[in-house]
């Protein structure tokens, strides 16, 4: 289920005064605050729309921070959020980019013994497989990517399927969520997903971002 964050116009009082937070950043930050990716337990997902109207480079929380220039320091809790937010930006909107996105690379890092042959797909990114070399793949997100479908294909030596499924725009983070993380000495990360209660799976991604590090950075003033 997703929304639009609507009514986020700030009114001409608050653009003449410049409130510590305004009414229409509070609402925005609350709905934010309380859906998916941010609240891991939500069935309610944001929508990228909404997600880009308030981290985007041109979004409201950048808009607000260029009034406060003129307007000197703000509160604490304002400011540690301002922080949070920038952090955010600097992942998703590179080169001051309007529309959210990130690329990584990702191949699968070790093979569960009790698995005869296992293959994941990314969307519409060719099968990751444990099975033979394992390549990095490509991978990017944006906005216009749509829904994701990461499938997960398992097979013991028997020939036993299991098929473990992430769907949605935000798939690639519940996806993140479903396991552990861990960083490497070359700077790579291990993901680590438990695939149907059978067996856990490994992948090793390039240019990865500790999602859940800026999530608990997040909260509202």
């Amino acid at each position: 289920m997703s929304f639009f964050v609507s009514g986020c116009s700030l009114s001409p009082h608050e653009k003449s005064d410049v409130p510590v937070w305004p009414q229409a950043l509070k609402n925005a930050c609350q709905k934010m605050a309380s859906s998916y990716p941010f609240s891991t337990h939500s069935q309610r997902e944001i929508s990228v729309d909404a997600f880009d109207r308030y981290f985007s480079p041109d979004g409201l929380v950048q808009q607000y921070e260029h009034r406060l220039d003129h307007q000197g320091p703000t509160t604490a809790k304002v400011s540690n959020h301002l922080t949070a937010v920038k952090a955010i930006r600097d992942v998703f909107y590179k080169d001051s980019s309007s529309k959210a996105s990130f690329s990584i690379k990702i191949k699968t890092h070790t093979r569960p013994e009790q698995l005869g042959r296992a293959t994941t797909f990314f969307g519409k990114l060719t099968g990751v497989a444990m099975n033979g070399p394992r390549f990095y793949r490509d991978f990017t997100w944006t906005a216009n990517t749509g829904p994701v479908s990461i499938k997960a294909w398992l097979y013991d030596e028997a020939e036993t399927t299991w098929l473990k499924e992430y769907k949605g725009v935000w798939a690639w983070f519940r996806f993140w969520d479903s396991g552990a993380a861990r960083e490497e000495l070359d700077g790579t990360m291990i993901i680590t997903v438990p695939m149907a209660n059978v067996a856990l799976y490994e992948y090793q991604i390039k240019g990865f971002f500790d999602w859940r590090k800026l999530r608990d950075q997040f909260s509202c003033p």
